[in-house]
């Protein structure tokens, strides 16, 4: 548990010094919508008006830096939270003990933190201790990315950045606060956070940062991190349009790998350019190609891989079945190179227009229906991005759309075989699934008439007893 330690309140007073001014930018906000920018100025004259400072921190000045919105805008300041709490009327404890309170302001959410030094993070996750401080620098030393250790005050535009943040996000260079190494072993989130950034930001990973991840103290901090954490990670890095930079990142420091027991593997360049290529699919589709194109195919290899990043029941189940299509992808370009067809279109519509090929390939769509039901095209939606597909999107919801896939797509029932003195029990299962194969061979013999003539005809064959 977290220790907090106070101090004289009216010592801290004297000790407040003003921070030296590295650059003045009374423009930044207008990179937020007007209601945002309004509340987030409204925010900070509230805190200025009760007698203290206010400064918005990390992500949010990093990304209005670089001309993008904020999503989420936090604060940091002296006030400590009791104070917080006596300027808001609507105040969340979110993270007391650490200093740190959620304000509802103006339809926003505002996360707000007393200015903090810490000492010794045991858990590899949260400070053992945590002091109040009155000082900007040093809350800014504690912080992990020197792109992160920038704070800007809103109503003047004045920037602080003691350890040159601002330079880095022109440079596009990511590095550590101080020591690579002792930033890391405070918190082992640190270097996955670090490959993160890279693929959401597209920024190199300083020299001694990026070293810092082979390091025996660093990846055994890195291992006792919550899997948990590790999958909040892994999503938004996959979300982000340079993807492969965090895949890369992690599989070549081994990261990946104190979570995934398994046999190690490495993305060939070509598969990364892909896997960027397939941005803005969802990160679980992009991950379903990266384990595709690494060799992952059994059932079983992909639920432990899920298991082992703490993936969601859903979420297993659209790995595996998105994994199934890249397999099925893959086999229909092979059968397409035996039958000697190239890659145009024209013969490509030929290849598809192919009986048994069709066949085929509703076989593949009638498992995904008979597991996503009226889900499946939000499932196929997905596949729009897989570029490289021999059976396009659009043939494969064109197919679904016109095809019974599943035994409820049939225009007869089990209740009308019955009626018409076909079958009872567990017959009746036979006799549907007998349907259901025909009229996957042949979707136009899905006619009320035609499959109660194939039932009788099944059963004078198979002999089946009224």
């Amino acid at each position: 548990m977290t220790e907090v330690c106070t101090q004289d309140k009216e010592r801290l007073k004297h000790q407040k010094t003003s921070p030296p001014i590295h650059d003045v930018r009374k423009d930044l906000l207008n990179h937020l919508p007007e209601k945002q920018n309004n509340a987030v100025c409204k925010f900070c004259h509230i805190i200025r008006d009760a007698g203290f400072s206010c400064y918005i921190i990390g992500g949010a000045v990093r990304d209005l830096l670089r001309g993008k919105k904020a999503e989420d805008v936090d604060f940091t300041t002296d006030a400590r939270p009791e104070e917080v709490q006596k300027i808001f009327h609507s105040v969340i404890p979110t993270g007391i003990q650490h200093g740190t309170l959620m304000v509802r302001l103006g339809g926003f959410s505002f996360e707000i933190t007393t200015f903090r030094s810490e000492k010794e993070y045991s858990d590899s996750r949260r400070p053992d201790q945590v002091w109040f401080s009155t000082s900007l620098e040093e809350d800014l030393k504690r912080r992990d990315f020197t792109i992160n250790s920038i704070a800007y005050d809103p109503l003047t535009g004045e920037l602080f950045d003691p350890h040159g943040g601002m330079q880095d996000i022109q440079k596009q260079i990511l590095q550590t606060v101080g020591k690579a190494e002792e930033r890391f072993y405070e918190d082992g989130l640190r270097p996955i956070r670090a490959c993160r950034f890279a693929a959401y930001l597209g920024f190199d990973l300083e020299t001694k940062t990026r070293s810092a991840f082979n390091l025996p103290s660093v990846q055994q901090r890195c291992s006792q991190i919550a899997p948990e954490r590790l999958h909040a990670e892994l999503e938004k890095g996959l979300s982000s349009r340079s993807a492969s930079r965090m895949i890369q990142l992690m599989e070549e420091s081994g990261l990946i790998f104190l979570f995934y027991k398994s046999n190690r593997f490495t993305t060939s360049k070509e598969d990364l350019n892909y896997i960027d290529q397939l941005y803005p699919a969802s990160p679980w589709f992009r991950m379903a190609y990266w384990r595709f194109a690494t060799g992952s195919s059994s059932r079983e290899e992909l639920e432990q891989w899920a298991q082992d990043i703490r993936c969601s029941s859903r979420q297993k189940r659209d790995i595996h079945f998105w994994n199934q299509y890249f397999h099925f992808q893959k086999n229909m370009y092979l059968k397409m190179l035996e039958e000697k067809k190239d890659s145009s279109w024209k013969q490509q519509k030929e290849f598809m227009r192919q009986p048994k090929v069709l066949f085929q390939i509703r076989y593949f769509l009638s498992s995904i229906k008979a597991t996503y039901r009226n889900k499946t095209k939000d499932f196929l939606s997905q596949t729009r991005y897989h570029t490289k597909a021999s059976i396009p999107y659009q043939e494969l919801l064109q197919i679904y759309q016109n095809s019974p896939l599943i035994p409820t797509d049939l225009k007869i029932n089990g209740n009308e075989l019955q009626k018409e003195g076909i079958s009872k029990g567990y017959e009746i299962g036979q006799i549907i699934q007998e349907l259901l194969d025909r009229t996957l061979h042949d979707p136009k013999l899905n006619q009320k008439e035609t499959l109660l003539k194939i039932a009788k005809e099944w059963k004078r064959k198979n002999r089946i007893e009224k």
